[in-house]
């Protein structure tokens, strides 16, 4: 039953017509089985409460609490307070879910939310899962901009006449063998990111008596699926100003990217191509420490899992 009947057929009254006990009767029920919107309260449907329309909007703090079977067809937003899903609940999400920038949605151990084919989840604020959150189909989860940056890891690639990895206490990093040769650093991105920044970390060999002719650079590198390979950017170049400064740890930054990602199947991927210096008062010794990466997202990589 969608709504309590009309007493009368149409809700028509006739002018001057009396009210039956029976009538006041029903009206007593129907107004017993409402629900008390000022003073709140507890009642248990007969059967499920499907809100669709304009959807539910809640500002303030919402508690559900072992629901099982739940489904939300219409949006839901959370402006402010918390939406908060206790232990072993279920509920299913056909349309959007939206948070503001105060609102929050903590998932218990054990509960369990499905968003369905196209449904998003747009987050401002705070959003905690400790259960299970399954997407399905052209789900995603939509969060505001933020930049990242993160140190990147997996294994370089280098002849190994020219660079080596070290071991023990230098153990990660790799050290160029002979002046003026490459070596390949693999970059990790979540695909749809912009990428705005790579760093490169170096440390020269001691015993410079100035600073070489060539000094070390990268080129920022696409690689794509079929195996053809473009620049991004102009490249950086080590811009240390004294020997101190070169032989110490120090980063050889590429700025001003804005590169959106592209890491589906039919894209490719992104690799630094760092050379050592050369000419004059060069050395062998340079020692690459690590590489990182500055991008932003608004959307989880369910790809990078």
């Amino acid at each position: 039953m969608a709504h309590n009947s009309y007493i009368r057929a149409g809700a028509v009254w006739a002018n001057a017509s009396p009210v039956t006990s029976a009538e006041f009767n029903l009206f007593d029920v129907a107004q017993f089985k409402s629900i008390n919107g000022d003073d709140g309260g507890s009642w248990s449907p007969a059967s499920a409460i499907v809100l669709g329309g304009s959807g539910l909007n809640v500002t303030g703090d919402s508690v559900l609490t072992k629901i099982t079977g739940s489904f939300v067809t219409g949006a839901l937003t959370v402006s402010t307070g918390s939406l908060v899903v206790n232990d072993n609940a279920v509920v299913t999400i056909n349309g959007d879910m939206t948070l503001g920038a105060t609102g929050t949605v903590v998932y218990l151990s054990g509960s369990t939310s499905t968003w369905n084919s196209g449904a998003v989840f747009a987050c401002a604020a705070n959003a905690t899962f400790t259960g299970t959150l399954t997407l399905n189909t052209t789900s995603n989860i939509v969060l505001g901009s933020a930049s990242v940056d993160r140190l990147q890891q997996g294994t370089p690639y280098a002849n190994q006449t020219n660079w080596l990895p070290q071991t023990g206490s230098s153990s990660g990093t790799w050290t160029n063998q002979v002046v003026g040769t490459a070596i390949e650093l693999p970059l990790d991105l979540p695909d749809g990111s912009t990428l705005t920044s790579v760093s490169v970390y170096v440390t020269a060999a001691s015993g410079h008596a100035a600073l070489p002719a060539v000094m070390p650079a990268f080129q920022l590198r696409y690689v794509a699926r079929t195996g053809g390979v473009s620049a991004i950017g102009a490249g950086a170049v080590d811009s240390s100003g004294t020997v101190a400064a070169f032989e110490a740890n120090h980063a050889i930054t590429l700025s001003g990217l804005t590169e959106v990602t592209s890491r589906v199947s039919a894209g490719g991927r992104y690799i630094i191509e760092l050379t050592a210096e050369s000419g004059a008062n060069s050395a062998i010794g340079l020692r690459m420490t690590g590489w990182t990466a500055t991008y932003t997202v608004t959307k989880y990589d369910r790809g990078l899992g």
